[in-house]
């Protein structure tokens, strides 16, 4: 039998106000912008371009440590932008102590020399203003703005937003709250569809169903203040417990109202 949507929404609210009670990470909102420096930018674009079929610690420290030490020049896009790609390929395969910044460094040092131009040319070689000065309701544009970067789809690019938005407070932080939309990643959209949420689990399908759950007035009535509180507490649900093989659904918080629980 499936379990009522409303059911789940509810318990979902209810992990999220526990989870808040307890302060758990990315419960609270940045209320003022970052002062980002020049080379943490750019350290925050590169680790967001590496952060794909790879893990997370070594993407943003790959990211931190190929800002602060490759394409030294007077500006870092400027460089990266006339160097020969065959030097961007070494860099990309041997940068790194000896180490390769990515496990695709080949077709991804084509990428990174696409992007320094479209920072060049639309950005005024300054990647901080590819999320500098929007307003709340102007929120959406980050995600946009990062989906003209090759090598960056949209599972990263809703990545970007919800960590510049949410952790830097961009684009007013918090106060943009309502204005955000669920990013639909492989654990997003792995529980949405287990707990009997969306019809299936494709991207555009999660993205579009959670989209009229919201603006039928199902997260109001459950008591969920955006489809970004939404988002932290079924993308959390499934990096440690409704993973791919093997769910953990004994502890699971939301065995009780999960459809294919035990699946």
């Amino acid at each position: 039998m499936a379990i009522d949507k409303e059911d789940i929404l509810n318990a979902i609210a209810k992990r999220f106000r526990e989870m808040a009670k307890a302060c758990e990470y990315w419960t609270t909102w940045a209320s003022k912008p970052k002062r980002f420096t020049s080379k943490e930018a750019n350290a925050f674009f590169i680790g967001v371009f590496f952060d794909q079929q790879q893990p997370a610690d070594w993407a943003w420290e790959g990211g931190e440590h190929m800002a602060a030490n490759q394409f030294q020049g007077e500006n870092f896009w400027e460089s990266v932008s006339r160097a020969p790609l065959s030097k961007v390929k070494r860099i990309m395969r041997y940068g790194w102590d000896g180490n390769a910044y990515f496990r695709f460094w080949n077709r991804f040092s084509k990428h990174l020399k696409d992007n320094a131009k479209v920072i060049l040319d639309s950005y005024e070689g300054d990647v901080r203003n590819v999320w500098k000065g929007l307003q709340p309701r102007d929120v959406n544009e980050i995600y946009c703005r990062f989906l003209e970067f090759k090598g960056i789809g949209p599972a990263l690019a809703k990545m970007a937003q919800f960590i510049l938005v949410r952790d830097h407070g961009m684009a007013g932080g918090e106060l943009s709250k309502h204005h955000m939309r669920v990013k639909p990643d492989r654990h997003v959209c792995r529980v949405t569809y287990r707990l009997g949420l969306v019809s299936n689990a494709r991207p555009k399908t999660v993205a579009e169903e959670i989209d009229h759950l919201w603006q039928d007035g199902s997260f109001d009535h459950a008591g969920i203040e955006s489809q970004a509180d939404f988002d932290l507490v079924v993308f959390r649900v499934g990096q440690y417990w409704c993973k791919q093989s093997s769910p953990n659904c004994v502890e699971c918080p939301l065995t009780a109202v999960c459809e294919q629980h035990g699946i």
